[in-house]
């Protein structure tokens, strides 16, 4: 039995890859690395819902969640933006 992760490719904005790339050099990861510690964040405490009615509640927040980091990252990148070379 193979125990090796199963690959996945990604497709992601350029301005994202940019701005995860920049927290991976800061943090010393590599940008692989950056990004399952990014998803590992978003999915810790996530739990199974037992019916339909806490599933939707769960993704609602889920969604806000993610509304709320794109929005914070367009702001971390409109700051970059004017902060010039």
């Amino acid at each position: 039995m193979d125990n090796r992760d199963t690959p996945y490719p990604l497709r992601m904005s350029p301005e994202l890859r940019e701005a995860l790339e920049a927290m991976a050099a800061n943090n010393d990861n590599s940008l692989h690395t950056e990004i399952l510690s990014a998803l590992y964040k978003a999915v810790e405490g996530f739990e199974v819902v037992e019916n339909k009615e806490q599933a939707i509640k769960a993704l609602r927040l889920q969604n806000e969640l993610i509304q709320t980091i794109y929005s914070e990252q367009r702001n971390i990148i409109e700051f970059l933006d004017t902060c010039g070379d």
